[in-house]
């Protein structure tokens, strides 16, 4: 997981698309420290969570 910190306030961004990731994905969103929340590559079940912006699949092999 990394972190981006901008004045007290996380941008998060989380690798993976397990239900782990999923549940992680779901406590940062409830997070008053948590901006933003990005996932790499993400699962099905994350596209109902709002707030969260996916990266690009072919991204993903760049960060791993």
């Amino acid at each position: 997981m990394c972190m981006l910190q901008i004045m007290g306030v996380h941008k998060m961004l989380v690798l993976g698309s397990g239900a782990r990731e999923h549940a992680i994905c779901c406590k940062l969103l409830e997070s008053d420290s948590v901006s933003e929340v990005f996932v790499c590559p993400g699962n099905a079940g994350m596209t109902k969570l709002h707030s969260i912006s996916f990266v690009c699949k072919q991204t993903y092999h760049y960060i791993t």
